[in-house]
């Protein structure tokens, strides 16, 4: 049930992303290629190919990076956020499901309010286990 609820939220993050950030966007039909005409479906996809990325290219980039992460204290996790969110657009892009980022500024927006409402929506979620 945990993993279901992670990953609605990460659906519901990226619709926020898109909604609130200028340079985000999803095609509501881009699941059509999947044949599935849902706005939801898209979003649901979307949230398993951001979190892929994120689990396979992020600790990669944090790896290559940390000389920058210890030079900036841990700030430049958040670029290397951002460079992920766009490789998923590049991703969902080759896959045809219509989200794009079109810069790296949207980019990093775009990945902070994702990782913000993840973020806050799995500390629930990981409350309730007490």
């Amino acid at each position: 049930m945990g993993m279901l609820f992670r990953w609605v939220l990460a659906a519901a993050a990226l619709f926020a992303a898109q909604y609130f950030v200028d340079g985000v966007s999803v095609a509501p039909d881009g699941a059509s290629g999947f044949g599935l005409d849902s706005p939801f479906a898209t979003y649901a996809i979307l949230a398993l190919v951001l979190g892929l990325v994120m689990s396979l290219v992020r600790p990669i980039l944090t790896a290559l990076t940390c000389p920058l992460q210890i030079m900036t204290l841990g700030l430049f996790s958040f670029v290397v956020n951002a460079v992920a969110f766009w490789i998923a657009s590049y991703v969902a892009g080759l896959l045809g499901l219509g989200f794009t980022v079109t810069g790296f500024m949207p980019a990093l927006w775009g990945s902070l309010i994702y990782s913000l409402i993840t973020a806050v929506g799995g500390s629930f979620l990981d409350s309730g286990r007490d």
